[in-house]
């Protein structure tokens, strides 16, 4: 029965560090993206207003 426990054992550690390595990867993924959002650009749109063209930005 004990080389059975250390297959179930084997096979949770290779969950359980597969698991991190997933979590660790989403997370430098993820997180530049949303410590980046504050440093954009305005973004223009040319818009027709009482015909003419006007640029509005946000």
């Amino acid at each position: 029965m004990a080389p059975l426990s250390i297959f179930k054992t084997t096979k949770l550690m290779k969950k359980a560090v597969l698991a991190a390595l997933v979590a660790g990867t989403t997370f430098f993924a993820i997180a530049p993206a949303f410590a980046a959002s504050h440093h954009h650009q305005p973004v223009c749109h040319k818009v027709r207003v009482h015909h003419h063209w006007e640029r509005h930005c946000k």
